[in-house]
């Protein structure tokens, strides 16, 4: 994805329980199929599992349970898992389908109520419209608090010895 100005930035367009939200482009590492999710016990419900993307045990995390929204996802073959970089860990987030790649001007982009749509202002980054609907945009590096990275490390680290021995 391309870096734009300092006027301008990049977004990917997703949609969670029929709502669009939006993430930075420059916060996401890739955009990938899930693939069959490997379950981790004693994990955070709203960690689904861990994937193999480019030799990289992924967790992922569902935005729609970690969010407490409509748990009815669309069409699986339409998902999509949004990995993103936290600190040194590639995270990935479960999203009913990837819409597109929007640049917008960022002064397009209002200031974040305290709650929108039951999702907290620390995970908001702005709102902002897009094909006359509300946008939401998230900051995908503050979805999960310091104690849920920890336990996600964790488990991703479980995995990883499990699959090289």
């Amino acid at each position: 994805m391309e870096v734009h100005s300092l006027t301008e930035e990049q977004f990917l367009i997703f949609r969670l329980a029929g709502q669009l939200y939006g993430a930075s482009a420059l916060q996401i590492d890739s955009i990938e199929r899930p693939t069959t999710l490997v379950p981790v016990p004693h994990t955070l419900s709203f960690i689904k599992g861990v994937v193999t993307v480019r030799n990289t045990v992924v967790p992922v995390v569902d935005l729609m349970e970690r969010f407490d929204l409509n748990n009815v996802h669309s069409d699986p073959r339409l998902q999509r898992v949004v990995v993103v970089k936290m600190n040194q860990t590639q995270v990935g987030f479960l999203v009913d389908t990837a819409e597109d790649v929007l640049t917008l001007p960022k002064t397009d982009i209002l200031p974040a109520p305290a709650m929108v749509g039951g999702i907290q202002a620390i995970y908001l980054r702005g709102i902002a419209t897009w094909n006359n609907q509300p946008l939401v945009i998230l900051d995908l590096t503050h979805i999960l608090n310091e104690t849920e990275r920890r336990q996600l490390d964790v488990a991703q680290r479980v995995v990883e010895k499990e699959f090289s021995s």
